[in-house]
């Protein structure tokens, strides 16, 4: 492999460890120390530096602009003259020839493009004075100071929170998927999972669109996602207990009633579905009262018999539990004349 090889491929690997540590942050950072200026997409030969200007810069090359750079050239090679004739060479600067000049004439245009100040200009055009070796450890330091800036940003970020409208969204939307008659099991990450989808589609615009690869946004959006799931199974528990407690039958909440006052605040309406499940978990609740502390758990075993005793088979479960509606309609439905949608 050739030393002009070599030095392409260290310094391409340079820019992608710069670019890495860009991607750190979801959102653009303004200073970055002018490394774009530095670190051209690829590194041509010396020879060549004049000859690619015009797409390191973006521009076309216009009439004149080879003039320009001649005189450049003649004024570096003037003043390395007058300095070397004075002061000596510095240590960190080869004797500069025609080619050094044409590489500091070029560094001289970039960073007046890019609106540097003389100081910066300056910088640039001392970064071309220097040899390879001597680039080579200032890009790789800047890489690294531009690192520990970009990690200190982020320490520094206010941590994201959902918005009070995300939270309404969220705690109206867990209902919904808890008591969806595609739930194969109330416990679990599968419920979290699936509301979190939900959002993605109805709330988009209040998430931001990286959040599954923000892993702090996507922590505090599941946070607040499985609390509203705790919080609704919470309130199932309690308006089923609610819908049994009276002594007196007509008392008691008919399966219309019950799912009513755990839907409030949604969009939804009971249907047949809904209701059945819930009337299983009115069966689960009144059959075995001394494990109220695995009520979700003996829920979930139950539904899994449910789908085992109907070989998962979907019109069978469906009629087993319709036969779990009509046994509950039987015993709670005697409050009022009520009728459920069928969808």
């Amino acid at each position: 492999m050739s030393t002009q090889s070599s030095v392409n491929n260290t310094l391409n690997a340079l820019a992608e460890v710069s670019l890495g540590f860009l991607n750190e942050l979801e959102t653009p950072v303004g200073n970055t120390h002018g490394l774009e200026a530095v670190i051209p997409p690829t590194v041509a030969s010396s020879d060549s530096l004049v000859a690619s200007d015009a797409s390191i810069l973006g521009k076309r090359v216009r009439e004149g602009d080879n003039d320009d750079a001649s005189d450049d050239v003649e004024q570096d090679q003037r003043r390395f003259s007058e300095e070397t004739s004075s002061n000596g060479p510095s240590a960190s600067v080869s004797a500069i020839t025609s080619s050094d000049a044409n590489q500091i004439a070029l560094a001289r245009r970039i960073g007046r493009d890019k609106g540097f100040n003389e100081a910066n200009v300056r910088l640039m055009e001392d970064f071309a004075r220097m040899n390879m070796n001597s680039r080579l450890v200032i890009i790789y330091a800047e890489l690294i100071a531009n690192g520990t800036h970009l990690r200190q940003l982020r320490t520094h970020q206010a941590s994201w929170k959902p918005s009070e409208s995300l939270e309404k969204n969220i705690k109206s939307a867990a209902p919904v998927i808890l008591l969806s008659p595609q739930v194969s099991a109330y416990k679990g990450n599968k419920l979290a999972e699936n509301l979190l989808e939900h959002l993605r589609v109805k709330c988009s615009e209040e998430l931001s669109p990286n959040i599954m690869n923000n892993h702090a946004e996507y922590n505090e959006l599941m946070v607040a996602i499985r609390d509203a799931l705790t919080q609704c199974r919470s309130k199932i528990k309690k308006a089923l207990r609610a819908s049994i407690k009276p002594e007196a039958s007509q008392d008691k909440w008919n399966i219309y009633d019950l799912a009513d006052h755990i839907l409030k605040g949604t969009n939804t309406k009971p249907n047949l579905k809904l209701c059945a499940r819930l009337a299983l978990m009115r069966m689960v609740y009144t059959s075995d009262s001394d494990k109220l502390d695995k009520f979700w758990e003996t829920v979930d075993e139950t539904l899994e018999g449910i789908r085992r005793q109907s070989n998962n088979v979907q019109a069978t479960e469906n009629r087993l539990l319709a036969s779990i509606l009509n046994k509950d309609r039987g015993t709670y439905g005697v409050r009022a004349n009520y009728e459920i949608e069928q969808d």
